[in-house]
């Protein structure tokens, strides 16, 4: 038993047949060992299916009103940010709980980046046709539903919950109220008509109304722009029978007649 304590341990010094001593050596090992910050595989997986769900209310939502981004593509986008957002926050503690000062990790890196990369999936949502653009809706859509994966994936449910519900509201609740909007918008015309300084626009197109704008709210108020001083904005509630589009000058105008935007 006296000789076996005689053979140095590891790290220590020890010395070869002539005297000299020995290097120890150093192995860095990382050793797999329960965090109690880590949440189990468990709960992990109940995160991913969790985030899966409530993109899958937004996704819904956006096929039923046969949206190019659907029900499956919300569905990938939430999972896809819950993964992302688990590994950023957990996937690294073996590394960087091995207790070795040079193995640095930042959990936000990762994340960051989902932001950039779903830019590129709302941008192929959004269309143009003609000169309107169609599908702004649903790449911001795309926009919360990876914000709900991230925080649903670094375990803030209740945050993910809720804004997927005040999401829901925004996209059904304010359905009708969108709907008053638009049909108040579609009821005004407006009219630009740019002139000369000595050309007496204001009376050139009252001749051509022949409702009277004191009885008839729906005749044309003219008012000038104060930005050039040469240019009348017209505005008017349809139907207005009596006004017409296609005024006679009594002097000379630039342009072809007035410009009509809605």
């Amino acid at each position: 038993m006296g000789s076996a304590s005689s053979f140095p341990r590891e790290g220590e010094g020890a010395t070869t047949s002539s005297g000299t001593p020995r290097l120890s050596r150093h192995i860095l090992t990382v050793k797999p060992r329960h965090n109690p910050i880590v949440p189990s595989q468990a709960d992990l997986v109940l995160r991913l299916l969790l985030a899966s769900a409530l993109a899958g209310l937004l996704g819904g939502e956006r096929e039923l009103t046969d949206q190019p981004a659907g029900f499956r593509t919300h569905i990938l986008v939430g999972l896809g940010a819950a993964l992302f957002a688990v590994i950023s926050a957990y996937g690294f503690e073996t590394v960087v709980g091995s207790g070795h000062q040079g193995v640095q990790a930042d959990p936000t890196r990762v994340a960051s980046q989902i932001v950039v990369g779903i830019g590129f999936l709302g941008g192929g949502a959004i269309i143009k046709y003609g000169a309107s653009i169609r599908g702004l809706t649903t790449a911001a859509s795309l926009w919360v539903t990876a914000a709900v994966g991230t925080a649903v994936g670094i375990g803030q449910l209740a945050l993910g919950s809720v804004t997927t519900a005040i999401t829901l509201l925004a996209l059904v609740g304010l359905r009708p109220l969108r709907r008053l909007i638009r049909r108040y918008a579609r009821d005004r015309d407006e009219y630009i008509v740019e002139a000369r300084r000595d050309v007496d626009v204001a009376a050139m197109l009252s001749r051509n109304s022949s409702a009277s704008p004191k009885k008839d709210p729906t005749a044309p108020s003219v008012c000038w722009c104060a930005r050039h001083r040469r240019s009348l904005r017209l505005r008017s509630r349809r139907p207005s029978p009596g006004w017409n589009t296609s005024t006679t000058s009594t002097g000379p105008v630039d342009g072809q007649g007035p410009s009509r935007s809605s």
